[in-house]
């Protein structure tokens, strides 16, 4: 029986790429959402700081780039677009803004 090999793997992974693939980056994204709801009591100190101070902010800016990237990365035709409408209400930051505003507005960026 041929059951467990390799290409018989790779036959059942071609069945559902996209659950597959995605279930590792999915749950990145849920784990980061949930340390950053740790983080809130901090965050809400620059919370209160103009947009302007926040996007002069070296740290802000590199915490919400990398959960940006992460987020947008989790984002399918169907699930994922929630947590990101959430952080783009926040803010967006400068460096991801136009992909994810593609991403948002349900565009292709090529």
């Amino acid at each position: 029986s041929n059951e467990g090999t390799p290409v018989k793997r790779t036959r059942s992974l071609r069945k559902h790429p996209i659950r597959v693939g995605l279930v590792p980056l999915v749950e990145a994204v849920r784990q980061t959402l949930r340390s950053l709801d740790t983080q809130k009591e901090a965050d809400e100190t620059t919370m209160n700081w103009r947009l302007e101070e926040r996007e002069a902010n070296f740290e802000y800016q590199w915490k919400r780039v990398r959960l940006f990237r992460r987020l947008l990365q989790a984002v399918t035709a169907t699930s994922g677009r929630e947590e990101l409408f959430k952080e783009a209400a926040i803010d967006i930051p400068p460096l991801v803004r136009a992909e994810a505003w593609f991403t948002l507005l349900g565009s292709d960026p090529a």
